[in-house]
């Protein structure tokens, strides 16, 4: 191989014309643009459609604001240092509670391994919650340690509210019921489970703004039946009927009128097509 065939290929397009450096520019900055759409293409007419869909009053901007108004109040917040006093609050707590669960986790685990009786007995609750969702039980936790209802001293939360214990459990373990039966069925369509994740998360933001915005458009049982189909308030009005009031994201919602029997049977339902679902996927794919 010659000098000059060593130069022809390590220049970058070079032509006699004097074209060819703008044209190899150009030819780059295509195949970018075309792996940068097509790794984040579809995130971006997410988050395009988003934007249109709150500003021009498709959905109600009070649940799902514009990213604009999103990105100012979160360069307010880091400005202010307000939000990084709470960054630094829950980052203090979040390292707290790694280092319990680090103390009692890695004990335990060894005991586990060495005594099989122990593995015998604590497997099966273990399973439980390691097949839970942490995003259910997140909830339970905070309302058990009262943190909400501005009782600001878990003792005294529990102490004033003890007979409320029951219903938070049952209210959680609905959530949980609900929340992981439709994350595992949607992870059994993937083997990346961000994709998973992002659908889900996805499909649950849209059509709870999407419903309520319809349903407010239209009249009587039918608006009331669309509002039905808000993934997320589906598990939030069982938690109603348990606590006999609604919370924040549900009093206004239309599907209150057709009544606590038909919101309890409809969560029943939906849970239950979503468990037989997932059965017959994993049958189909332990094939």
């Amino acid at each position: 191989m010659t000098l000059q065939h060593i130069e022809h290929r390590v220049g970058i397009g070079r032509r006699d014309d004097g074209n060819g450096l703008g044209t190899e520019i150009l030819r780059l900055a295509g195949q970018t643009s075309a792996r940068i759409l097509s790794r984040y293409g579809v995130l971006l007419g997410f988050l395009a459609l988003w934007q249109i869909a709150a500003t021009s009053g498709w959905v109600n901007a009070a649940v799902l604001p514009p990213i604009d108004t999103i990105a100012a109040a979160l360069w307010q917040g880091l400005a202010g240092g307000s939000l990084l006093g709470d960054i630094a609050i829950s980052l203090q707590r979040a390292g707290l509670a790694f280092a319990a669960a680090v103390a009692l986790a890695i004990p335990l685990g060894l005991v586990m391994g060495q005594v099989r009786a122990v593995e015998t007995a604590l497997d099966p609750i273990l399973q439980l919650f390691r097949q839970t969702s942490a995003l259910a039980l997140y909830p339970v936790f905070i309302l058990l340690m009262g943190l909400a209802g501005g009782a600001p001293e878990p003792v005294q939360y529990l102490k004033t509210h003890w007979l409320d214990i029951p219903r938070f459990l049952v209210a959680g373990l609905a959530m949980a019921a609900y929340v992981t039966t439709a994350a595992l069925l949607t992870a059994t369509f993937t083997t990346r489970r961000a994709y998973a994740a992002v659908f889900l998360v996805g499909l649950f933001a849209i059509t709870t703004p999407f419903t309520i915005g319809v349903s407010q458009e239209l009249k009587g049982n039918f608006g009331a039946w669309v509002s039905a189909f808000s993934l997320t308030n589906i598990p939030l009005h069982v938690s109603d009927i348990m606590f006999g009031a609604p919370s924040e994201l549900t009093k206004e919602a239309p599907a209150k009128r057709l009544g606590d029997t038909v919101l309890a049977l409809w969560y029943v339902g939906w849970t239950s097509v979503m468990a037989v679902s997932l059965w017959w996927r994993y049958r189909r794919l332990s094939a």
